[in-house]
């Protein structure tokens, strides 16, 4: 009786010690949250976007992968922040039939069909462009979402059109700006003192970057 005892609280003792000591061996239950996904351009979640875009681009002779949260941002970083260099290998964009799913699906963005400047989509920011696997599937779409059928080559475009706009905007913003002065001086002075400046036939030059403070 007494050797069950004994062994009994040495059983006890040595389940006490472990228990104090199994922290140290145990292994961590809390896995390490990793950083969400942004557009490489605009710093946008990319996750969330039902327009996200995947690159494969070869940038200063290499090759690696881009992602980001619309078409229009692809358009930008291409442009203004690689400057037009890099050499596009592969451009996929999510086939907006497929967004929310478990499983969404990427499609190349070249073969793809899309409307362009729908109502608003989730998760991404203007012109709001949807692209679709199938002619169809647009079709069926574009009753809710609006917009208009365009392809790639279409797409691309009226995004140059759209960055030429803004950028003329900015230099009718600085004509403006001058044109005040101009007036505001003219209030000074009697007489018109347009007619004391001289033509030195470089005309508006100084309004001339049109890219400069494009985003």
């Amino acid at each position: 009786m007494r050797f069950i005892s004994l062994v009994f609280i040495l059983a006890l003792i040595t389940t006490s010690v472990a228990l104090a000591h199994g922290d140290e061996h145990a292994p961590a239950t809390d896995a390490v949250e990793e950083e969400p996904l942004v557009c490489e351009n605009c710093g946008m979640l990319y996750q969330p976007s039902s327009t996200k875009v995947d690159v494969v681009a070869k940038v200063d002779g290499e090759t690696a992968g881009h992602i980001f949260a619309t078409m229009p941002c692809l358009y930008n970083h291409v442009n203004f922040f690689w400057d037009g260099e890099a050499e596009l290998v592969t451009v996929e964009v999510l086939d907006y039939t497929t967004y929310g799913l478990k499983e969404e699906k990427m499609i190349d963005a070249l073969k793809a069909f899309y409307l362009y400047d729908t109502k608003k989509l989730k998760g991404t920011s203007e012109p709001y462009i949807a692209a679709f696997a199938t002619k169809e599937a647009l079709e069926k779409a574009k009753a809710d979402l609006g917009g208009e059928a365009v392809d790639y080559e279409e797409v691309m475009k009226r995004l140059v059109k759209d960055a030429s706009k803004h950028s003329h905007g900015d230099e009718a913003a600085g004509d403006d700006h001058h044109n005040g002065d101009d007036d505001h001086h003219g209030d000074n002075h009697d007489g018109d003192h347009h007619d004391e400046v001289p033509d030195d036939g470089h005309g508006d030059h100084d309004h001339g970057n049109g890219h400069g403070d494009h985003c």
